[in-house]
């Protein structure tokens, strides 16, 4: 039987904003403040999930529990159930660098100079942290 995803905690999912090999990220609201700012919840299968990968999303989590930076996504809570792994993220409208490159194809210098900075930026934050990141860690506001 397959799993109706519509909602986490206090969030409740309004659209989806993609799937990849282990789950799918919705746009969500917080019902404890329905007008206020959206989120992204990823749902991550853990039947899709060895156990090696499991830990490497809760140490994702752990990591981004700690980074507050204007250029790093933030992480608002994480949390499971029998079926799924949550991390709830600040919702970056404009999505990451891979989605503005693929609509836009190319970059001018100066949009090419300001992602760049933004990078450089993020990546100056201890090095115990900047090893464990991935590259879906980076979004843009």
């Amino acid at each position: 039987m397959a799993v109706v995803l519509n909602r986490y905690g206090d969030y409740v999912f309004d659209e989806k904003l993609g799937a990849g090999t282990y789950g799918v990220v919705f746009k969500a609201h917080s019902v404890r403040e329905p007008d206020g700012e959206p989120v992204a919840v990823k749902c991550i299968s853990r039947d899709r999930l060895n156990r090696k990968a499991e830990e490497n999303v809760i140490t994702e989590c752990t990591l981004l529990q700690q980074l507050q930076h204007p250029f790093i996504v933030q992480m608002m809570a994480c949390g499971a159930d029998e079926h799924f792994l949550y991390i709830v993220l600040e919702y970056c409208s404009e999505g990451d660098l891979s989605h503005i490159l693929k609509s836009q194809h190319r970059l001018a210098e100066k949009e090419a100079r300001f992602f760049l900075t933004q990078l450089a930026s993020a990546l100056e934050v201890p090095i115990e942290h900047a090893c464990a990141f991935s590259h879906s860690t980076f979004y843009f506001l």
